[in-house]
């Protein structure tokens, strides 16, 4: 860094006391003016580069002026002297070269910047002295030109070299200093009384010198700042562009897995449920309870993958409403009533009346998976709490249970994808690891607050904090429990995959629905026709082909019938999907969708 103000003061104030340091001292100085100073590595080793890249340059511009100032000694008749001035200079001229072309010519980097720094000072002081020495030489106080010849040489040689050697500060200080003070001294001794009066003005030009390098560093400096920033920039867009596209391939990967994989789990559930409606042998309703229990844990994985990367993908926008939290969360809880029984667990439910601005379903999906948790962990005869009160305007919601408790080190791991702690047989009826990571996403989308509590042996404790408080209850719907349809709907089925629609087919007929399933949109309309009833529901998958999607086919049917039927859009990817909304009412429901979800839509648009 450039010396400050104090420090250019004392160094004159030594110098014109005539304490002056021998010149390896005084070398020494320049050097750990720079090169010692922290946080410079960076510049140091741009400027490094810099006098690296201009070496022949400079080289070519010191050469014309040692040829220019050779002709004032021949003028002034000094041939001896011109020619030992060409000698020596060139020289000079010739280590530079050779130190940056020859012995450097692998360039400069991290490894040896500070080294080649350090020769380039030694060297620049070297040809200080050289240029002083030879002014001093032929100085001759009786001749004009002798006088001119000196302060030429001085003045070209540092004017020159302050361009291509100032950048770097160290370096142009040791050729100024060498080349001036020298001179300057010899005027102010040995000169007549008129003449001495130029030393003064060889020392104001060393001011302007000092000043005007530090300028240049500075000015460097900021240069250097300026293109790392911007080679920053570019890094980091490239970073950015790189990080964009991994995650488009990302979503598209997903797209294709979570769909290829939802295809015939979606089949299975309702070949698993139309079985259970016609077997009566107890041992076959066991085998078929295994079965069952193995497609859950496979639904939940493939629901799970879709809900993560929708949500990291921005898919899924929560829908604000006025919510009544206690009958939310008692809905919630009775989920786990049966859990409760057979586990032997006390499960204690103490809610409070309040009504949030929220999204009731994510929220429902927060709460279910940190007591999916509890009841997970949680021993025979241990105790689990859902609590709820109010605390200003915010709802505080805690699930507390006297489980094993997470040890410290591990309670920020439990958020992560596939983390189970308890779980190193990785047994999936124990969970699959995501429930906690799917949590943590839908609260940063709801804008909830969680807090855990644990420590290991001693439970855990979730509270969630949920802002937003509103004035007026939401309408309810009455819920209907019954397994079948009374009103015997009408519900037409387009999905090109042939197991789902024999699995429909006898899950809604078992319901009492009236079905007509279809692989594409030209059957559907054909077998519509013939139908002597209008369909109540419509059901279509999004992609039923290359050219057909399941929009267009709900908007075909609405055609053929010139009503708006109310319509279920399926889809087993995580993509948005354009145009739902010009269609309405159209509900979309992502593949596999469980036969309970299914029944309850049906009863709802098809009633």
């Amino acid at each position: 860094m450039p010396d400050t103000e104090d420090a250019y003061h004392e160094r004159h104030l030594t110098f014109w006391s005539g304490i002056h340091p021998p010149i390896p001292v005084l070398v020494s100085r320049i050097m750990s003016e720079v090169l010692s100073t922290p946080g410079t590595q960076s510049l140091r080793l741009e400027q490094a580069k810099r006098l690296h890249e201009s070496a022949i340059a400079s080289c070519l511009i010191v050469e014309t002026l040692i040829i220019v100032l050779s002709t004032l000694f021949f003028v002034n008749g000094q041939i001896v002297l011109g020619l030992v001035w060409i000698g020596l200079t060139s020289l000079m001229v010739g280590v530079v070269y050779a130190y940056s072309c020859l012995y450097y010519r692998g360039g400069i980097d991290d490894s040896n910047y500070r080294p080649y720094l350090q020769g380039h000072i030694y060297i620049s002081c070297t040809t200080g002295l050289i240029w002083s020495g030879v002014a001093i030489y032929q100085l001759n106080p009786d001749s004009l030109l002798s006088l001119t010849i000196a302060s030429t040489i001085v003045m070209s040689i540092t004017m020159g070299g302050m361009f291509p050697s100032s950048a770097y500060r160290a370096t142009y200080l040791g050729l100024l200093s060498f080349c001036v003070i020298p001179l300057a001294l010899y005027w102010l001794v040995f000169m007549p009384n008129p003449l001495r009066f130029f030393a003064i003005g060889l020392a104001i030009y060393y001011v302007f010198g000092l000043i005007a390098s530090a300028r240049t560093e500075i000015n460097m400096r900021d240069l250097v700042v300026a293109e790392q920033a911007k080679r920053l920039s570019t890094e980091l867009k490239r970073h950015s562009d790189f990080m964009e596209t991994a995650n488009k391939e990302k979503t598209q990967f997903m797209v294709a897995t979570v769909h290829d994989f939802s295809q015939p789990l979606h089949a299975q559930g309702y070949f698993i449920q139309a079985l259970r409606n016609i077997m009566t042998d107890k041992k076959q309703i066991s085998l078929l309870n295994r079965i069952e229990s193995s497609w859950k844990s496979q639904e939940e994985l493939i629901r799970g993958v879709s809900d993560m990367a929708r949500l990291d993908g921005g898919l899924i926008q929560p829908t604000i409403m006025a919510v009544d939290t206690e009958n939310l969360l008692d809905n919630v809880a009775s989920e786990f009533n049966g859990t409760a029984d057979q586990k032997g667990i006390r499960f204690n439910v103490h809610l409070a009346p309040a009504v949030i601005r929220t999204d009731p379903a994510l929220l429902s999906r927060v709460v279910r998976n940190i007591l999916s948790n509890a009841f997970r962990y949680t021993p025979k005869n241990g105790r689990i709490s859902l609590e709820s009160h109010r605390v200003g305007d915010k709802l505080v919601l805690r699930v507390k249970d006297n489980g094993p408790g997470i040890a410290d080190d591990d309670q920020k791991r439990i958020f992560e994808e596939y983390v189970q702690l308890d779980n190193p047989q990785h047994d999936r009826s124990q969970g699959l690891g995501i429930g906690l990571s799917i949590v943590r996403r839908l609260a940063t989308l709801l804008d909830i607050e969680i807090q855990l509590e644990s420590a290991a042996g001693e439970g855990t404790t979730f509270t969630l904090r949920l802002k937003g408080k509103a004035d007026s209850l939401p309408s309810t719907e009455k819920s209907d429990d019954s397994n079948t349809i009374d009103t015997a709907p009408l519900v037409v089925v387009v999905d090109d995959e042939k197991d789902i629609r024999d699995g429909m087919q006898a899950l809604l007929s078992g319901w009492g629905c009236d079905v007509i399933c279809e692989a594409n949109g030209d059957d559907a309309v054909r077998s519509l026709g013939e139908a002597n009833k209008e369909p109540n529901l419509l059901i279509a998958d999004y992609r039923i082909s290359k050219e057909e999607v399941g929009l267009t086919v709900i908007e075909r049917l609405r055609d053929e019938v010139n009503e708006t039927i109310p319509a279920l859009l399926m889809t087993g990817g995580v993509a948005t999907i354009q145009g739902i909304n010009e269609l309405e009412p159209i509900t979309l429901i992502t593949k596999p969708v469980k036969p309970d979800e299914l029944k309850r839509l049906i009863k709802k648009h098809a009633a």
